[in-house]
């Protein structure tokens, strides 16, 4: 390996874990941090691994994403996430996108 893989880890003292990041970072590099913090936790709430950790970096960098950015979906705000394959995509279509546009509501499918 080269090190370019490094930047993306985030394991014990990662930039990418750090608030001041999250603060002058772009919409979409917030946007997919969330998506990982919520990953991890998700993968660790089955075993027998403390997913706090992961929950309250996952919370605050919701907070940060819409103080800055504007609103997430609700499954991201959440406490607790729900017991599901995915938490980025329902019947085909992204709850989150990246694109600056609104997020899928729920119930709300286009014909």
């Amino acid at each position: 390996m080269n090190g370019s893989h490094i930047k993306y880890r985030l394991g014990l003292g990662s930039p990418l874990l750090r608030r001041s990041f999250w603060e002058t970072t772009d919409r979409r590099q917030l946007h997919i941090l969330i998506m990982r913090f919520a990953q991890k936790q998700h993968l660790l709430s089955g075993k027998a691994k403390p997913s706090f950790i992961w929950r309250r970096r996952r919370l605050e960098a919701v907070a940060v994403f819409e103080r800055r950015f504007g609103p997430v979906p609700a499954v991201f705000r959440a406490a607790t996430l729900p017991r599901k394959l995915s938490l980025y995509s329902t019947e085909g279509r992204h709850i989150w996108p990246f694109a600056a546009q609104p997020a899928l509501q729920a119930g709300s499918h286009a014909a």
